[in-house]
């Protein structure tokens, strides 16, 4: 509610539909104000960038942005990169060290 600058009753007036453009206009803003402040590192790092190198897009340094390059992984795949992240974390601990889940 504070993020969309809305009261409690505002909030709890809206429509689904109006949330959805609400958080979507909200979501704009975030990306509008995460490129600005991604302007200055973005033309440093191509300033100084080597002559053989292509330049940096500016996406490098914007959380939010969309990134296309990103295929679309099917529920297989997640489940398999998941796993495989997991196994080298853990391998990361000598097998006597205690591990702790959260619920403990």
């Amino acid at each position: 509610m504070y993020d969309l600058g809305l009261t409690t009753e505002q909030f709890w007036a809206l429509t689904p539909a109006q949330f959805a453009a609400l958080s979507e206009r909200h979501d704009a803003r975030i990306l509008h104000e995460e490129r600005c402040h991604a302007l200055a590192p973005w033309v440093i790092s191509n300033m100084f960038r080597g002559q053989d190198q292509p330049a940096v897009p500016i996406e490098t340094f914007i959380p939010h942005a969309p990134r296309p390059e990103l295929e679309e992984l099917s529920p297989e795949e997640e489940e398999r990169r998941g796993e495989e992240l997991f196994r080298r974390l853990m391998a990361a601990y000598p097998p006597s060290a205690p591990i702790r889940m959260p619920d403990d």
